[in-house]
């Protein structure tokens, strides 16, 4: 509850995001305590922490992150986990099928402010895998998806030597069917309609 009260402030200063919705933004933050407890399981190299904005994220740095109790951060770090483990074991799947050539595309209904695709291109790039094989897609409102590109371009500013494949962004309302077909559409015409499909929701 004090989070909630405190979000407005901790994102007062943010140009990146506009100043009457915070949809998603708990989940980042607790993503970014999880993600900053080096050494764990769920330690992600400070890219959620890449995320945030300037001065205020302090509050979820390493080490401050090992004193917030296993609270919501953890159900959203389980469920991180999780979804982590089935996309691997998706790809896993199709390429003991298909080969190590096959397309694979990757589509987030929803994604708000994820940070799974940056996360999964980034430590693909540095086992050298031929991350053009796997494509990531990410879906949500056009509120959101401007947002999250302003988000990106922080993050991208922040490390100056990234340089993996960022996920591609789509607006669309997930209560409209024929908008959300029509952009999944777009997607897979966009890679020629080849290879396989995996759908996060």
């Amino acid at each position: 509850k004090i989070h909630e009260r405190i979000l407005p402030l901790l994102h007062y200063w943010d140009s990146c995001l506009s100043k009457n919705t915070y949809l998603n933004l708990a989940v980042l933050w607790w993503k970014s305590i999880s993600g900053n407890r080096k050494g764990t399981s769920m330690d992600d190299g400070g890219i959620a922490y890449d995320f945030l904005p300037s001065f205020t994220r302090l509050v979820v740095s390493f080490p401050l992150a090992y004193f917030y109790p296993n609270l919501h951060h953890q159900n959203v770090a389980i469920r991180t986990k999780y979804l982590d483990k089935m996309v691997d074991a998706e790809i896993t799947s199709i390429r003991n099928i298909y080969g190590n050539q096959e397309l694979i595309d990757i589509v987030v209904l929803g994604s708000g402010f994820d940070t799974r695709a940056v996360k999964f291109l980034n430590d693909a790039e540095n086992r050298g895998e031929e991350i053009g094989l796997v494509n990531w897609s990410e879906i949500d409102l056009p509120a959101v998806v401007q947002q999250k590109i302003r988000v990106f371009g922080r993050f991208l500013s922040r490390r100056k030597r990234y340089t993996a494949k960022m996920p591609s962004l789509y607006s669309g309302d997930l209560n409209d069917v024929e908008e959300i077909e029509g952009v999944l559409n777009a997607i897979l015409k966009k890679n020629d309609d080849k290879g396989s499909l995996i759908i996060v929701v």
